[in-house]
């Protein structure tokens, strides 16, 4: 009889060290699955942006151009400062990072844009991206931008998704 016990032992421990490395592997998985991809690649969370900032169709000088930028396990994000010159022209480049998704994760980036006003800080440019490409958010670079802040915030479909914006620029 005893010695049966010690077999029903044996067994119960072996079925329970197989069952806990079937867990361990199950979520080993799991997390490789959903977690970072092994290999780390270029993305553009942003296009460069370059125009002119207007009110009321008039170049608005030195004004201070704030980009936050979020992405895929940055959700703080990052928050950049720019200017305008004399005329009112800005340039904000490329924001690159080094990043590593697996096959299923959808890469998602936000860009938005605020111009700082003493009364508030005005929204010119709000756009996602769901692709590492240059330019991808814009569907091409733009030409010819002009953002003025008496302009409503409009709607703008590109490609597949829409911007919103205060901005124009050539087709």
């Amino acid at each position: 009889m005893l010695r049966w016990l010690f077999l029903l032992v044996g067994i119960s421990s072996i079925w329970n060290c197989s069952a806990d490395s079937s867990l361990a592997i199950s979520r080993e998985k799991e997390a490789n699955m959903f977690g970072k991809g092994k290999n780390e690649e270029t993305f553009v969370i942003a296009s460069p942006l370059a125009g002119v900032l207007l009110q009321d169709g008039k170049p608005v000088a030195n004004a201070r151009i704030l980009r936050r930028l979020t992405w895929n396990g940055n959700e703080e994000g990052v928050l950049q400062e720019f200017s305008t010159d004399g005329d009112g022209r800005f340039s904000l480049p490329a924001h690159e990072e080094s990043l590593s998704f697996n096959f299923l994760v959808q890469f998602v980036a936000k860009s938005k844009i605020y111009v700082e006003r003493e009364e508030s800080d005005q929204l010119i440019w709000y756009a996602p991206k769901f692709s590492k490409e240059l330019y991808s958010e814009m569907g091409g670079e733009l030409k010819g931008v002009t953002c003025d802040l008496l302009n409503p915030k409009n709607a703008v479909d590109i490609g597949s998704w829409r911007v919103l914006t205060r901005c124009s620029w050539q087709q």
